[in-house]
């Protein structure tokens, strides 16, 4: 009987070692994978915003190729790099001799472009003659074909005959 016992507490004891070693597991590998499930749908969470952010990147870059390059190109039309302009003074005054008029032009400074912002070269011109002519070329060159702005507009009349006085600015970019 004796041994009996020594070989029934010996089983118990092997078993209840063999539980206690599987209760400990559970408890451990439970909180890891608990663990290891956070980090997962964390990871999932990142890949889904990631997938948006690729997919908005993909729709910037579309509307980029389809529309922004168009305006640009529009914008570098009529904003000149500064070596563009050196026949403005010809521009001028060939625009003004198309109403007739006769025209004076004089470069007055330069503000100078950098990367984040447009220069400027400021000008002085002068035309006269009819004044109806004068008149057609202001409307002309208020839509002259580069970014221009005009400060002042200084006109007289004569009878049948104007002059115009006017300073301004052309933009241009860097190359």
């Amino acid at each position: 009987m004796d041994q009996f016992k020594k070989k029934l507490v010996f089983e118990i004891s092997v078993a209840f070692i063999i539980i206690t070693t599987l209760f400990v597991g559970i408890f451990f590998f439970s909180g890891t994978i608990s663990d290891y499930s956070r980090q997962i749908g964390l990871l999932r969470k990142q890949n889904a915003d990631h997938s948006k952010a690729i997919a908005m990147l993909a729709t910037l870059r579309s509307q980029y190729s389809s529309v922004v390059k168009q305006d640009l190109q529009v914008l570098d039309n009529t904003v000149p790099i500064k070596d563009q302009l050196i026949n403005l003074p010809k521009e001028f005054q060939l625009l003004a001799s198309q109403y007739g008029l006769s025209s004076s032009f004089s470069f007055v400074g330069e503000n100078p472009s950098s990367p984040t912002s447009l220069g400027s070269i400021r000008f002085k011109l002068d035309v006269s003659g009819g004044f109806d002519q004068v008149i057609d070329f202001i409307s002309s060159i208020q839509k002259f074909r580069y970014l221009s702005t005009y400060d002042s507009f200084s006109m007289t009349r004569s009878g049948t005959n104007g002059q115009l006085s006017t300073t301004g600015q052309i933009y241009y970019r860097q190359q």
